[in-house]
């Protein structure tokens, strides 16, 4: 790029070379911007439209597409951050920065519901009260409907913020097989998660069953479920397939947790050692809450109930106060990227020829 043409060269060593490549040095800076940047007399400013790009600006202002370089260096905002997205790439990368569920409730977080732990919704049935957790409720985890890792806690804003997860929730035999002695060993690979193990079972040389030890996490698709060989010669191989939990949550859900213990199925059947939590409200983490606002613009608090619950997330205590999505946040802080000052067009052409004369010194 003509922009560069001017900058001192260098002796670099790109990759595993041996030898250095003579190159011009490209983190060389000239002190002639901070030197005009208090001079309003060289600069207007300007708003970048939606989806322009720098060298596309810099022909519109300037008649040529080689002074984009001037934006970055008469401000620092886009040095840091970058040129401005395009409204399109921000709700694409939304979700992205924020892939998480938020679960918003009115009760105290203080001292419960610790990030990185383990929260997980109830099944409640009455078939083995032997094994329920809570025998005159009828509350079991062995197989709960909702389980999630604990990503963030905010107080100030009532939210709990999980990551459900993305387990191997059952194994399937679809072919028994034939001349197994020994119960097989199992092996879960693929589908992008990892930890996951399980126990066969077999009767008559058959494999009947599987039993899914460690559920695992981060599964994108079912992963491959793979039997040993039958210890008979001649036997056929069994075969099974996993199915992956599909873990949802809505409003009204009680959510448990238990300090230190991760699987739910190990959890304390004395209640006292266990945490609850009324979950009021779910949505996707990027269109949570990121702050509120009053009608002048300012960031304001919730209020705060003396036993440091946030009163009322969806009524009187938000009177007054306009929700700030994640998202919301986002374009607001691309939208601050569009507004920056730019070189008047009839000093460009001085400030061009001044800055590649001090670069070649």
């Amino acid at each position: 790029m003509s922009f560069f043409r001017n900058f001192p060269l260098t002796a670099y060593k790109f990759g595993d070379e041996l030898n250095p490549s003579i190159f011009q040095n490209i983190t060389a800076y000239v002190n002639l911007i901070n030197d005009i940047s208090d001079d309003a007399s060289f600069y207007e400013f300007y708003n970048i439209i939606d989806g322009e790009r720098p060298d596309i600006l810099s022909y519109k202002l300037y008649g040529s597409t080689n002074l984009y370089w001037s934006f970055f260096l008469a401000n620092e905002k886009l040095r840091i951050q970058g040129w401005p997205l395009t409204t399109s790439e921000i709700h694409q990368l939304a979700p992205i920065y924020y892939p998480h569920t938020t679960l918003m409730t009115t009760e105290p977080l203080s001292a419960e519901f610790y990030v990185g732990e383990t929260c997980a919704a109830a099944e409640l049935r009455v078939d083995d009260p032997d094994t329920a957790l809570d025998e005159s409720q009828g509350l079991y985890f062995d197989r709960p409907p909702f389980k999630a890792t604990i990503i963030e806690k905010n107080l100030d804003l009532g939210q709990l913020t999980v990551k459900p997860r993305q387990e191997v929730a059952s194994i399937t035999v679809t072919n028994g097989g034939t001349g197994y002695l020994t119960a097989p060993s199992v092996t879960i690979s693929g589908g992008g998660g990892s930890g996951a193990t399980a126990q066969a079972f077999i009767d008559n040389g058959s494999v009947t069953s599987i039993q899914v030890v460690l559920a695992g996490d981060d599964f994108t698709s079912a992963p491959t479920v793979t039997i040993a060989a039958p210890d008979v010669d001649r036997g056929d191989r069994a075969t099974a397939t996993a199915t992956l939990s599909s873990y949802t949550i809505s409003a009204g859900t009680i959510l448990y947790s238990q300090r230190g213990k991760p699987d739910p199925r190990n959890w304390d059947r004395d209640e006292v050692t266990r945490t609850t939590l009324n979950v009021e409200k779910v949505v996707n983490q990027y269109l949570a809450p990121h702050h509120y606002e009053d009608a002048t613009g300012r960031w304001v608090d919730l209020n705060i109930s003396p036993l440091f619950g946030v009163d009322n997330i969806t009524t009187a205590g938000l009177a007054g106060k306009s929700v700030v999505t994640n998202l919301e946040r986002l374009i607001q802080q691309n939208d601050d990227l569009r507004r920056i000052r730019v070189f008047k067009p009839d000093v460009i052409g001085q400030v061009d020829r001044e800055f590649q004369r001090l670069l070649g010194q």
